[in-house]
Formats: C-alpha cells, structure tokens, sequence
C-alpha cells in the first residue's frame, strides 16, 4: 500500500522536546529487558554447572561434554545470522518471546536426554533459539533509545549480562545438587519470563513521532 501523499507527513519532534511518557517507556523498555536477561543464562548455560552430573549419568567423557557445548554456541551464532533480520519482519517483541519459550521447549526435550546424540541435537537448537532473545532485544533498545544515551542502554544491558551468569551459576547449581541435572533443565520460569517481557514493553497505543534526533 502506498502512503497517501495529499496528507503532510507529520514533523519528527526533536529528542528534548519528546513527551515524558516516552521518557518513562523507554525506562520501561530498557530495565524489562534487562531484567528478562537476568535470567535467560539458565536456559542456555546450565549445562557448565551440571557437567559432572552429566557425565556421571549419561557416560560421557569430558572431550564429548565439550563438543556437545560447542554446538550450543554455533547454534548461537547461526541463529545470530538470521534472528535480528526476522525480528524486524515479524516484530521484535515478539521474537524475544518466542525465543524464551522455544528455549524452554528444547531444555525440556534435552532433559530427557540418554546418549550423546539425544542431548546434542536439542542443544545445538537450544542455542539457536535461543539467539532470539539477542538481537531483535537490542534493536528494539536502539528504537527507543538514541545514540546520544545508547551507550547507558547497552550498559546496563551488559550488566544484566554478568548478573545472568551469577543468577545461572548459583540457582542452576543448586537445583542440580539438589534434584538432579534433568530438574535443572526443566523449572520453566522462562516460558513466564517471554510473556511478562512482551506485555510489560508494550507501549499501550501511544504513538510519538518517528525519527527521534
């Protein structure tokens, strides 16, 4: 559809002129994200903390278990490839969620693992889905935040970061002295987290002019 060129396109507001409820959303966006990532590490690094318990149940050698977190990151990177270009045809929120709750569903089949091809596989597209949770999440920081205070954006994203691998190493290793390896792979919080991210960065209708500078 062609925009329609009898109507004036409506003048960008210059960033200090911007509502403060926009302020407040992109606020709002920003520490919803962070606080999502806190929490994603559990989802694709549990398997460092339970190596041993791994091992032991599954047989497999050192050498293997690190093969098998190899595919986990080049399931990463591949999905890396293609998830900031998807995020923007079918919207970014969106793809940040389904990335939390796919990441639950390949945790869950990988917990039932009982050789080294039942968990790898799962693994390698744990890490893969995983990815959406990435990209389109810090495109989606850029459309709200400009470049004069991005770097305080990225930032605190970078420290939910090194926060989310505390959270995994104390909590997913606990849960797996506990309960067992499988347990730690399975407590889906993640599968709340996507929801409660799409919704709580949902800016309720408003609309603000586009090209913020």
């Amino acid at each position: 559809m062609q925009p329609d060129a009898s109507r004036p396109t409506p003048a960008a507001l210059p960033y200090s002129q911007l509502p403060p409820a926009y302020h407040r959303w992109k606020w709002q966006v920003l520490l919803a994200y962070a606080g999502f990532y806190l929490f994603i590490y559990m989802g694709r690094f549990n398997l460092w903390p339970t190596a041993p318990l791994v091992k032991h149940d599954l047989g497999i050698d050192h050498q293997t278990l690190g093969w098998i977190n190899a595919l986990l990151l080049w399931g990463f990177m591949a999905g890396d490839l293609v998830h900031g270009r998807l995020g923007e045809m079918y919207g970014l929120r969106l793809w940040v969620m389904l990335g939390a709750i796919f990441t639950t569903v390949c945790n869950w089949i990988a917990s039932f693992s009982f050789s080294v091809m039942s968990l790898a596989i799962p693994w390698f597209f744990n890490g893969f889905v995983n990815a959406a949770c990435w990209s389109p999440g810090i495109s989606l920081l850029a459309q709200w935040w400009p470049r004069r205070e991005r770097g305080r954006a990225l930032g605190t994203v970078g420290m939910a970061a090194g926060g989310a691998m505390l959270v995994m190493w104390l909590v997913t290793g606990w849960v797996g002295q506990q309960f067992g390896w499988r347990a730690a792979f399975r407590y889906d919080y993640r599968r709340a987290w996507g929801p409660v991210f799409y919704v709580g960065t949902r800016p309720a209708g408003r609309r603000w002019a586009a090209g913020v500078h």
